[in-house]
């Protein structure tokens, strides 16, 4: 997009103002909207026109021709957790996912298909008049003797625009008059979104918002422009001399505009949420593209209480200043910096596994290691692997009986490979992601389960749970161990015994479990049957009973990891950790109850695809499995001539329908066989 330049013929109608009393009498003279109409306004401090055309622009963030990336999806499901309970009334009759967040945090940080204005000319003339300058700042911090790791903040502040204006600033407020969303099923293109008027909990809730007086326009995605200025009735430009002579002077501060966090509840909730692990270099980034918004006077990298070491503070390199900075003098900016990370680093330290291998060794295991089965095991020679996505939040539990059902604890061990990554599976320990942890996500006792430790040999499973109460940075850590036994002839899981008396972690353990076997099997080359039921309904005539199936049976290679290196703090030696970050087509790894569409299918070779079926037949106890899966199957035999296979594929399916009282899939079943035998 190009400076404002000269005027367009299709340009709305603008006016050149040198004083708020121009601006005011202007907008008077507009006369008020149309009935129907809503009238706001968008303060920028130059304004852009398209590449092509030379037509003023007005776009959201994300819609431009270099947008600021997305926020990653899994982090919204952990902030709609967060907010569900604050905003109850608004949430139950608003999208939460489509447009609430979105449209929310469009005013704690930049990326959504939402165009923010306000319904007040002086807010507007506010964000004219004020240049937001934004830098990246490196800080390493240590925590209770663990080794120090990068933090990265993407920093902003404004800046009152100096008089005259600079060459590449030519201040414009857009005057809008467009349609109020009204509830309906879905929002329309150009339509109004005020929070404000929908929910009477949001000022007290997120009160940036109420001091904004700010709103939304909607800008629809498939739409062949995204262009609003078609919804401008005119512009203000703010001349070189303008004049503020009558605005309210108490409005001029930053504070006024963006309360600091222990006055916005909502901006303290976004920054409690956890920090997003990046790798290459290792780092911790908050997943809030603007987590930081300064008000003091001055910036914290321009304070006398800070030592700025190095870097231009692009994000590529980020300005880093001292650690101990915060002991220094006294001032507005080593104030404010230090409730920011009061804020932000109390929920996820770094890496759990450097605080089991440096300052809580006692804690990783035993003195001298964990005997079983024979041989010593120790957690540093296990296989690590950290996950970015909430896999455990996404998957079905194993304590309520319903989600329960979902598993088909049958499939989970088989097609693991004895190694992966050159060291074997038969030792793993899995972290869980950071968003898994967050506030209503996994607890058990008041604690957060943050890493799980696998050992297994033949049908045994010694599974050993990290658990860290939610106090913060310096909260206490424990271990509980659990011993399951996996029984073939059943396809069942059993747990054989618990530390500590612990049995009231059953369901947690089992989950574990579960969890890494199926991580595992993912990163394993091969096809194999699924781990959990894709479909689930309620026969007519069962009682109301939930029944399960698989309609699916075989699935791909679907997780993809990365290596990156993990030294130890003993400084034994280096590791190389195995980061899991999405699934195979770079969607977040969620497939245990989402399954991508393109992988819905099995091999391309048809006899590839009999022979793993046949395999895999046999293997499987669960019935709903056995019922769908068989149907399938008898369906290939019949199709290659093997009728006799064909037999007694679809006798098992028979049997294994009615163990369940399926009476709908027993009859088809029945009427296939029946047509095969006559």
């Amino acid at each position: 997009m190009q400076p404002f330049g000269l005027p367009n013929s299709e340009d709305p109608p603008s006016r050149l103002v040198h004083s708020y009393a121009e601006a005011s009498a202007f907008l008077s003279g507009l006369g008020p909207p149309v009935s129907g109409k809503v009238r706001v306004f968008r303060g920028q401090t130059k304004a852009y026109r398209e590449k092509h055309g030379n037509l003023l622009s007005v776009v959201p963030n994300l819609m431009r021709d270099t947008p600021t990336p997305g926020y990653d999806r899994q982090w919204y499901l952990a902030l709609m957790a967060a907010t569900a309970g604050n905003v109850r009334d608004l949430v139950e009759t608003f999208g939460v996912e489509e447009f609430f967040i979105p449209a929310l945090i469009q005013h704690y940080g930049p990326g959504s298909t939402f165009l923010d204005v306000t319904s007040s000319i002086d807010i507007a003339l506010w964000f004219a008049l004020h240049r937001c300058n934004s830098r990246w700042m490196r800080i390493s911090r240590d925590f209770s003797g663990s080794p120090r790791v990068a933090y990265h903040y993407k920093t902003v502040w404004y800046e009152r625009l100096h008089q005259p204006w600079s060459a590449d600033e030519n201040p414009i407020i857009y005057i809008f008059d467009v349609n109020r969303y009204g509830h309906a099923a879905s929002l329309e293109h150009a339509c109004l979104v005020d929070i404000l008027q929908m929910d009477t909990s949001i000022p007290e809730f997120a009160p940036r918002v109420a001091a904004q007086k700010a709103s939304l326009i909607y800008v629809d995605q498939d739409k062949w422009s995204w262009n609003l200025i078609d919804k401008t009735i005119a512009t203000i430009q703010l001349a070189s001399d303008f004049r503020c002579d009558g605005f309210p002077k108490e409005k001029w501060s930053s504070k006024a505009m963006f309360p600091p966090p222990e006055e916005d509840p909502f901006y303290r909730l976004l920054l409690r949420l956890p920090y997003k692990l990046s790798f290459g270099p290792l780092r911790m980034e908050h997943p809030l593209k603007l987590p930081l918004s300064l008000v003091a006077e001055k910036p914290i990298w321009v304070s006398d209480a800070i030592t700025v070491m190095d870097g231009t503070g692009t994000e590529q390199d980020p300005t880093s200043i001292l650690p101990n900075a915060f002991s220094l003098s006294d001032g507005a900016s080593r104030e404010e910096m230090k409730e920011f990370f009061g804020n932000t680093v109390t929920i996820v330290p770094p890496i759990l596994l450097l605080e089991l291998m440096g300052a809580h060794i006692k804690i990783a295991e035993p003195s001298g290691g964990f005997a079983f089965n024979g041989a010593i095991h120790r957690l540093k020679d296990a296989l690590p692997f950290f996950l970015e996505t909430p896999l455990w939040k996404l998957s079905p539990d194993a304590a309520n009986p319903e989600q329960y059902g979902f598993w088909i604890e049958s499939a989970l061990p088989l097609g693991i490979a004895p190694t992966l990554f050159g060291r074997r599976t038969a030792s793993v320990y899995l972290e869980l992601s950071a968003l898994d942890v967050a506030p209503g996500y996994t607890r058990h006792c008041n604690a957060a389960l943050r890493g799980i430790w696998v050992l297994s040999s033949s049908n045994e499973y010694r599974v050993s749970l990290y658990f860290q109460s939610p106090r913060g940075t310096h909260s206490a850590f424990w271990r509980t161990d659990l011993h399951f036994a996996y029984n073939p002839t059943i396809g069942r899981f059993f747990l054989e015994s618990a530390s500590d008396d612990n049995e009231g972690l059953r369901e947690v353990g089992l989950k574990a479990l579960f969890l890494t076997l199926t991580l595992l099997r993912d990163l394993s080359p091969g096809f194999k049957p699924s781990v959990v039921h894709s479909a689930r309904f309620k026969p007519s005539g069962n009682d109301g009973q939930v029944l399960f199936r698989t309609v699916f049976p075989l699935l791909p290679h679907l997780a993809t990891a990365e290596k990156f290196s993990l030294s130890y703090p003993d400084g034994e030696r280096p590791s190389q950790g195995i980061y899991v970050p999405k699934s195979a087509d770079n969607r977040e790894y969620t497939h245990t109850i989402m399954l991508p569409d393109e992988f819905l299918q099995g091999p391309q070779n048809p006899d590839d695809w009999l022979r793993i079926m046949e395999t895999y037949f046999p293997l499987i106890k669960d019935p709903f499995y056995l019922s769908c899966v068989g149907s399938q199957l008898a369906e290939v035999q019949i199709a290659r001539g093997e009728c006799l296979q064909a037999q007694s594929t679809l006798r098992r399916a028979v049997e294994a329908a009615a163990s369940v009282h399926d009476a709908e899939q027993e009859a088809a079943l029945l009427k296939k066989l029946a047509t095969l035998s006559s």
